[in-house]
């Protein structure tokens, strides 16, 4: 459904309501700068965040678990 829309959108962006001058949508640099700052800003706040998140190891949770139940 999104790639729907999208195609919808970008398809009529590339044609002018002129047939005799549509032509094929290619991106300036502004708009790649964009969506580069856009996966970089991501990327930033992922790993910045994935830093301070505590890493649980699974053998000693597991462990931890068996002798809780145990008694």
């Amino acid at each position: 459904m999104w790639c729907e829309r999208l195609m919808t959108i970008v398809t009529s962006l590339a044609h002018d309501f002129d047939p005799s001058v549509w032509g094929t949508y290619r991106p300036s640099i502004f708009e790649w700068t964009i969506v580069g700052g856009s996966i970089s800003w991501f990327l930033f706040w992922y790993l910045l965040l994935i830093g301070h998140i505590p890493a649980v190891p699974i053998a000693e949770t597991k462990q931890n678990l068996l002798e809780s139940h145990r008694g």
